[in-house]
């Protein structure tokens, strides 16, 4: 049995035509089945996020380290509404891919929260320096 694909055509200025290549090349997603990401896709995450999203991440790299922060407390800390932060989250997933984001979504007590491993926030702060 063949399978075809959907070829998409996707247009490219000819000046980004090596850049875009080169991002095609890149191992972006790790591989099914795992948790791991490839060394630098934290960097590039911080690297390529909006300012909104970095400052979504310094924010949790220094407050929701193994200890979940409430979402409406981060929105408020970073002086937004929660639609404004779902969107920087929706945006992330977008970009990055759904798995990329490097903080979890947990439930506590009914309300929901972002929780971030102590190892990924502290490469999180080195990488986006002092804020």
């Amino acid at each position: 049995m063949t399978v075809v694909e959907d070829i998409v055509m996707v247009p490219v200025p000819r000046s980004r035509l090596i850049e875009v290549y080169r991002l095609l090349g890149q191992q972006l997603m790790p591989p099914p089945g795992t948790n791991e990401r490839p060394t630098d896709s934290l960097a590039r995450l911080v690297r390529e996020s909006s300012e909104h999203a970095r400052a979504l991440l310094g924010l949790l790299a220094l407050e929701a380290v193994d200890s979940p922060l409430p979402v409406e407390e981060a929105a408020s800390k970073l002086g937004r509404n929660l639609p404004f932060l779902g969107g920087v989250v929706g945006g992330m997933q977008t970009k990055f891919g759904k798995d990329a984001v490097p903080f979890e979504r947990v439930t506590v007590d009914g309300r929901k929260a972002f929780r971030i491993d102590a190892e990924t926030a502290a490469r999180l702060r080195e990488l986006l320096g002092p804020q």
